[in-house]
């Protein structure tokens, strides 16, 4: 389902309708450079709540635009972000934030081995901290 960008009444009212069949909503809180009006990010936020259904917001372009992204920017926190590039200096690289609550799922179990005595978030891919884009990040 495709909500339509801007318009707080007819997105809040699909979310609404089709409810019980959502996990989450995803949304790239700006399009390119079409910002969103004044109170649609929030009332996307408050129907998601209020129904129990993730926000995800994908932030591999708009991320750039304040520290801390679209979300600060327009004060509206998501349940997950997404980022890319600008967080590894334009080196080719992706990640995604949440809270611990959220990742819990995501993690691995305690190791019995000695070596490996903390849980661990489970995350594997070719770029993983590559050290030429770890280092670009950091800067």
């Amino acid at each position: 389902m495709i909500l339509p960008f801007n318009d707080a009444e007819a997105s809040v009212a699909l979310i609404k309708k089709h409810r019980d069949d959502l996990a989450a909503v995803i949304l790239e809180p700006v399009q390119r450079d079409m910002p969103p009006k004044v109170g649609f990010l929030k009332a996307v936020r408050e129907a998601t709540e209020r129904y129990g259904i993730l926000l995800i917001f994908d932030e591999v372009i708009s991320f750039r635009l304040s520290p801390g992204g679209a979300q600060r920017l327009y004060g509206v926190k998501p349940d997950i972000t997404t980022m890319g590039k600008i967080i590894g200096g334009g080196f080719p690289v992706g990640a995604y934030a949440t809270t611990d609550e959220m990742a819990e799922p995501l993690k691995i179990p305690e190791s019995a081995f000695p070596e490996l005595k903390s849980a661990r978030l489970g995350f594997s891919g070719t770029f993983n901290a590559h050290p030429v884009t770890m280092a670009a990040g950091s800067q």
